[in-house]
């Protein structure tokens, strides 16, 4: 029977396209969530204002506004509280520019002139609360994880789980899914009915339906 955890496995070993080299960084590893969010802000700023990151990240009132961003949107973890106090060093400055760079070369370039929605809203349905994805280019949405990993389940289902509130909303158009590792400098995406065949052996309409049907009591109106 399809599961994910066999279809991330398949995935890791032959599935994603490396676009470039892994990063070289000296960040430490308690403090790259913190790093990784900063990179990740940086790059949705950069898209906000049509510039590159690297005019974001040299100037100092822009860099300071999304280090303190990180803080407060991580503070609410509490394994995360201990690693945000101390000041970027330029070693992880690197780190970010590097990884907001890897962001433009696997999301703007491949996005050519196709708009690109930066944290897109869904709104909540049954018990599931409303959420923000990663980023929407044109009907694909993206998971960026940036750890020192390889894909994981877990990225797959919280994916779905956009595309789920997505599909009792109908907010957006998306037949797509991706996930990016700036970090690792790897690229995935498929589209939903070939990683639905996958995971669940149905399309995607009737999985989601069915996502929907068990977290709403089957009721999706809102």
């Amino acid at each position: 029977m399809p599961t994910c955890e066999v279809f991330v496995r398949k995935l890791n070993l032959s599935l994603y396209e490396p676009i470039y080299s892994p990063l070289k960084t000296a960040t430490a590893p308690e403090r790259r969530g913190f790093i990784n969010e900063i990179a990740f802000r940086a790059f949705g700023r950069a898209l906000s204002t049509s510039v590159r990151a690297q005019a974001v990240l040299s100037n100092k009132i822009e860099l300071e506004a999304l280090v303190s961003q990180a803080r407060s949107r991580l503070s609410n973890f509490v394994e995360a509280r201990p690693t945000l106090a101390a000041e970027i060093s330029s070693e992880e400055l690197t780190d970010i520019l590097e990884q907001t760079r890897g962001l433009e070369i696997m999301i703007v370039t491949s996005a050519k002139k196709s708009p690109i929605e930066f944290e897109p809203h869904f709104p909540g349905c049954g018990f599931l609360s409303d959420a923000n994805g990663d980023i929407l280019v044109d009907s694909c949405l993206y998971e960026v994880k940036a750890g020192d990993r390889t894909y994981r389940s877990t990225d797959l289902r919280q994916l779905f789980v956009y595309l789920s509130l997505n599909f009792a909303s109908k907010r957006f158009e998306i037949s797509r899914v991706g996930l990016v590792n700036p970090r690792q400098g790897t690229r995935f995406e498929a589209s939903i009915d070939e990683v639905s065949h996958e995971i669940a052996g149905l399309p995607a309409f009737e999985l989601l339906s069915r996502i929907i049907y068990a977290v709403s009591s089957g009721d999706v109106s809102r």
